[in-house]
């Protein structure tokens, strides 16, 4: 529920998402997330992160858990927006050693989103990646095509994975590899269900429509959206290196897919062809 000042006008709350920016609520809110988790472990995690991801000198560290902490809380706070993510996701990768066992990789993510959808975060963890996907349902869509497939289908899984890792690759994104591996877990799909293993989507969707029923209209929009990856203007043909692409067309194309990943599977097991 909204604060009583901002129902009656007094204040206004924060309504942009905060994309290449943190501001006081999120830093704090994420401090409090470490705070939670490594309450009497600042010692353990501070070591770790001096092993692998600050590779400082060990020796250099305090030997008492109150100054462990300080430590990584000036470190917390001094850090750049991009430099906080990139410790929470070290974290996140992490957290399972880093608790022994306390925290699963699961629980922590469920409590990071919930603080980042909270204080209007840009960003969200989805599978150990910290990427910029900002609507929950686009999250779960994701999500469901980039968890454990059936036999068959671990290849779709791992390329809607990893068109995920390079739309939230550090520093750079890299949206166009990230679109190839998006409509790639399509064309995989498709020829796995049919085991049509020549020509593009163009003839897997036509075997897939005659094993289920796909509307043609459903149809038509994903050849077009394969043409759009493959035609002379599109991200596949190796002469367009100067195309340019956002974060919107690889985002757009990674929800996309999944949506239609899951949507295959769904029916598929359906009409028992899984």
């Amino acid at each position: 529920m909204a604060k009583f000042s901002d129902r009656m006008g007094i204040t206004t709350p924060p309504t942009e998402l905060q994309v290449e920016s943190i501001n006081g609520d999120l830093h704090n809110s994420l401090w409090n997330l470490l705070t939670i988790s490594f309450a009497l472990r600042w010692q353990e995690l501070l070591e770790s992160l001096y092993l692998f991801y600050y590779k400082l000198p060990i020796d250099s560290m305090p030997k008492y858990e109150d100054e462990c902490c300080q430590i990584l809380r000036d470190k917390f706070f001094k850090a750049s927006w991009d430099e906080v993510y990139n410790l929470i996701e070290y974290i996140l990768q992490n957290i399972n050693g880093l608790t022994d066992k306390k925290w699963s990789q699961a629980e922590f993510e469920a409590l990071l989103n919930r603080f980042l959808e909270r204080e209007l975060s840009g960003w969200r963890a989805i599978k150990g990646e910290i990427v910029p996907i900002t609507d929950k349902h686009e999250v779960e869509s994701i999500r469901e095509a980039a968890s454990e497939s059936p036999s068959g289908l671990e290849g779709v899984s791992t390329q809607i994975k990893n068109a995920l890792h390079l739309l939230g690759k550090k520093p750079e994104p890299d949206y166009r590899n990230s679109i190839k591996e998006s409509i790639s877990a399509v064309e995989g799909i498709c020829k796995m269900l049919t085991g049509e293993r020549s020509g593009g989507l163009d003839n897997a969707m036509k075997k897939l429509s005659e094993k289920m029923h796909l509307h043609p209209s459903l149809k038509l929009g994903f050849l077009k959206l394969y043409g759009y990856t493959s035609d002379e203007g599109g991200i596949r043909h190796s002469i367009l290196e100067e195309k340019e692409i956002g974060f919107a067309e690889a985002k757009y194309m990674l929800v996309t897919c999944s949506a239609f990943v899951n949507f295959v599977k769904d029916k598929a097991h359906k009409e028992g062809l899984l």
